[in-house]
């Protein structure tokens, strides 16, 4: 790379990345800002500024043959943002989507609505932490517990609770199984981002997915309802009488969902779009 200007570093790194990325330019905004230690906002106040740093372009050079290999931005970076906060992440635990941020917006609502005197929540398959966190981030007086199969997940998810400063309980263990968790419940809020994809559908999701993200906090089984099935059923069980679980489902799965919540005796159920207008996820509460 032989730039003489951050705009000329920009417009070389964005055609680089076209062939290999859906967003070249804002990657490359988000790639040089880091290599020079600086917001994507101030970059791009400076975009005229000469840059001659050795140092810095090798840096930054290294980071788009990491995206030209379809690494994702977030891995790179070792961070992304969710719902106000920023969390650290690393492969192969799930890259937080902003969809997933109707969850903590569903369960925050509850809480606000109907304000339990010792408000309980549990999050399944937490991963990152990232729902789990932000809740406890806007309701301090909720205790929060987080459970996930991956102990590479789990251990992020503490890496992010300490770097906070947010005190949570979190355990490795398939969705309600580990032993402990039966000292938290009944629990007023149960979230969920559980797999959901579908067998047939991985072969057709992007490189950035399939090459980096664990396919086991993806994959749902062959229609990918199998984990959903499982948490809706066993929810009612975990959840206060008026409880209310919140689930993200995958496309076109929201008619199956309401009908497992249905036959698990959920009433006043209802499905919430995200912003492309999908219906993403389903509450639903506990008589």
């Amino acid at each position: 790379m032989s730039s003489s200007t951050m705009r000329d570093a920009l417009l070389e790194a964005a055609r680089a990345l076209t062939p290999h990325s859906e967003t070249p330019r804002l990657d490359a905004e988000l790639l040089l800002a880091r290599a020079m230690g600086l917001t994507r906002a101030a970059l791009l106040a400076r975009l005229s500024d000469p840059l001659e740093d050795s140092g810095i372009l090798q840096q930054f050079e290294r980071m788009l043959r990491r995206r030209q290999a379809r690494e994702p931005v977030a891995y790179i970076l070792e961070s992304v943002d969710f719902y106000g906060l920023t969390f650290r992440v690393r492969p192969p635990v799930l890259i937080p989507r902003p969809e997933t941020e109707l969850l903590v917006s569903a369960a925050l609502e509850y809480l606000e609505q109907f304000r339990p005197e010792q408000p309980r929540l549990l999050d399944l398959c937490t991963g990152s932490g990232c729902v789990l966190l932000a809740v406890k981030r806007h309701h301090r007086r909720c205790e929060c517990v987080g459970v996930d199969i991956s102990p590479a997940a789990v251990s992020l998810a503490q890496e992010n609770a300490k770097r906070l400063r947010l005190k949570v309980t979190l355990l490795t263990g398939n969705l309600f199984d580990p032993p402990q968790l039966r000292d938290f419940a009944p629990f007023h809020v149960i979230v969920a981002n559980p797999p959901y994809v579908a067998l047939e559908e991985w072969s057709g999701l992007a490189p950035d997915i399939r090459l980096y993200e664990d396919p086991g906090a993806l994959l749902g089984g062959p229609d990918g309802t199998d984990i959903l099935r499982q948490i809706v059923r066993a929810a009612p069980d975990w959840l206060t009488s008026g409880g209310m679980l919140a689930v993200e489902m995958g496309e076109d799965q929201h008619g199956a969902v309401r009908e497992m919540a249905e036959v698990a005796g959920f009433t006043d159920i209802r499905l919430l779009p995200d912003l492309a207008g999908t219906l993403r996820v389903l509450t639903a509460r506990r008589p």
